[in-house]
């Protein structure tokens, strides 16, 4: 990953890296020993020190090189100009710099430099990490100029600005910061400034916060391996198959209890939303009624309901208590109810919104998760859609509705629950002027609804013949597991509220002796 020294024309055609690098020769004896012993202790070659950097010693910030100095000169270069110095003392933790330099990059001339275009580029919070990165083979490195921020994007960065033209071409820029809090607020920075696509993180050996640390206690190979070990900053959208974690499987739950052609065609998965629509009145919430009931009776599912048409002390409850029993609500005797209830606390959890709430699809949402977290939740119902209020406020109801049902697939793939939605088709002049079987298509307020979900039921009673109701799967996302797509026919017992199969044959017969 190491790079050869980059070569520049300046104005006069003199390669001016050559010259500097000459300059850099001379200097390897204008380090002094007191800075020579400071360098040495952090693992630094010294004539890789100044044969690469150009540090050299002065007695005091702003001198000319001295070789008995005890104060170490950083140069800061741009275009083969020194623009800024940065001085260290050698005894002390004193630090200075020229006044006005230029806040640019320390070694800021690899960033163009075309020999190390095909080299990723390393920054660092800091000159001696950076130099240590140097020390250990890699040519292409730089360091911010003035640290890390205590807090994340109060620094400015200049140095980023200063050199954009040249830092948009990288490809792939090493971020090696301090494993502090401070370098994790520059880490951050630099990432939002850079774009983490072409960001890879360092990670140090144990007990290590920086480069220099790792050379020092690990040597060339400590910084080697930290660095040539980056990983790219996190994303989301973008991964490799060992990414991606396993799917959940759909597990299919068949309700057992509505006839052969209820158990074949439709299934019941966690992770998956289904729609549930049909004409008012004409059965679709309580055939969900008692799926609901069922699942809990065959997989101990607890249920968050949003039942926004029912009330649910005077219909929804005394439904339950008839589906739970199996007995006509006026055979109900009190212990039979006091049962029943006793089973809907355990297993219920009803969402309704205060007198002043308007229910939109964020607050229902948030009760969906408390149910899920604080109740194990594992079906949500939504009954109907057109109680929320989608907030269009001059947008197009097509596209807020798509977005609310996208969000509704992610919520249910999140927490690997079942959402079922119950949403009215439109009006029937409106969709050809006679009552047909509706699907997705037909729901009011977006074509969406046949898209955006795995499984679309129809639920329609027949107008003519009592009790007898047609079902319509219209879409199955998954048909070799959750089961076909199709219509069929059940019969409903009002007095007990549940629905049970009937050949189709046997419906047709119904429907011409009532004719």
């Amino acid at each position: 990953m190491s790079g050869a020294l980059p070569s520049h024309q300046n104005q006069t055609g003199q390669s001016w890296r050559s010259a500097i690098t000459a300059a850099r020769k001379e200097r390897t004896m204008q380090i002094s020993d007191s800075v020579a012993k400071f360098l040495e202790e952090r693992g630094f070659d010294l004539e890789t020190v100044a044969l690469k950097t150009g540090i050299y010693s002065v007695s005091r910030p702003g001198g000319d090189p001295d070789a008995n100095g005890d104060w170490m000169a950083i140069p800061f270069v741009k275009r083969g100009k020194v623009v800024n110095r940065k001085y260290r003392s050698a005894r002390e933790k004193k630090f200075s710099q020229d006044a006005g330099g230029s806040q640019i990059f320390f070694n800021r001339d690899v960033i163009a430099d075309p020999t190390l275009k095909d080299f990723p580029l390393i920054i660092t919070e800091g000159e001696m990490d950076a130099i240590a990165a140097i020390c250990s083979g890699f040519s292409r490195v730089v360091s911010v100029p003035g640290g890390a921020p205590a807090e994340v994007g109060t620094a400015k960065h200049e140095c980023v600005d200063e050199a954009w033209n040249d830092l948009k071409d990288v490809s792939e820029i090493i971020i090696a910061t301090d494993n502090d809090e401070p370098g994790t607020n520059l880490r951050d920075d630099l990432v939002g400034r850079l774009g983490p696509a072409r960001c890879k993180i360092v990670r140090y050996p144990r007990g290590c916060k920086d480069l220099n640390d790792a050379l020092m206690s690990y040597g060339v190979r400590g910084v080697r391996e930290s660095i040539e070990r980056a990983q790219y900053v996190p994303t989301d959208g973008v991964y490799i198959l060992d990414d991606i974690p396993e799917s959940p499987p759909l597990a299919p739950v068949r309700v057992d209890t509505m006839g052969d052609d209820f158990y074949k065609h439709i299934a019941i998965c966690k992770g998956q939303v289904s729609f549930w629509t049909g004409w008012a009145n004409r059965g679709k919430t309580t055939v969900l009624k008692q799926v609901m009931v069922d699942l809990v009776r065959q997989r101990f599912w607890r249920i968050g309901a949003a039942m926004f048409e029912d009330d649910i002390r005077r219909t929804l409850v005394p439904d339950l208590e008839v589906l739970y029993s199996g007995k006509p609500h006026k055979q109900l005797k009190n212990d039979d109810r006091l049962e029943a209830q006793s089973w809907i606390k355990d297993h219920f959890r009803f969402i309704v919104p205060s007198d002043d709430t308007q229910a939109t699809v964020p607050w229902f949402l948030e009760r969906a998760e408390e149910c899920i977290y604080r109740h194990n939740c594992e079906m949500i119902i939504l009954d109907p859609w057109t109680e929320i209020d989608l907030e269009l406020n001059g947008r197009s109801e097509n596209e807020v509705v798509k977005n609310y049902l996208s969000a509704f697939t992610r919520f249910a793939k999140r927490f690997n629950v079942h959402v079922a939605i119950i949403a009215h088709p439109r009006k029937p002049p409106e969709i050809g002027g006679s009552k047909k079987l509706p699907t997705g298509y037909d729901i009011s307020g977006s074509a969406h609804f046949f898209n955006k979900c795995h499984l679309g039921v129809t639920i329609q009673s027949h107008e003519t013949v009592d009790g007898l109701t047609e079902v319509k799967v219209w879409k199955s996302k998954f048909k070799d597991i959750m089961g076909p797509t199709g219509s069929f026919y059940m019969l409903f017992d009002q007095p007990t509220k549940r629905f049970s199969g009937v050949h189709k044959s046997t419906a047709i017969k119904m429907v011409e002796a009532a004719a």
